[in-house]
């Protein structure tokens, strides 16, 4: 992803991101988020998402550092929720 790494420290929606970079821009922009994962978690690319979207973090600075704990953060409240919301359906089976 170039254009995020030319554009570190900009946050950009799924959508517009989609826009920017040729994704298809469906509502739920899945190739996208498939292809970041990708960048991620098969080639180490720091590319994190908080409620603000998708940005490049340069992890050789203090505030690229501190946006992956951002990030870290984001996930770690969606995860609790969906946790308790898969409690809630247990409860009902």
């Amino acid at each position: 992803f170039m254009f995020l790494l030319e554009n570190k420290g900009k946050f950009y929606t799924s959508k517009r991101l989609a826009a920017l970079t040729g994704f298809p821009t469906k509502e739920s922009c899945v190739e996208l988020r498939k292809a970041i994962t990708e960048l991620l978690e098969l080639e180490g690319f720091p590319i994190i998402s908080t409620a603000n979207g998708y940005t490049y973090a340069d992890i050789m600075t203090e505030a690229g550092k501190n946006m992956i704990k951002v990030c870290i953060t984001h996930l770690e409240q969606r995860s609790q929720g969906l946790h308790r919301r898969i409690a809630a359906y247990r409860g009902m089976i």
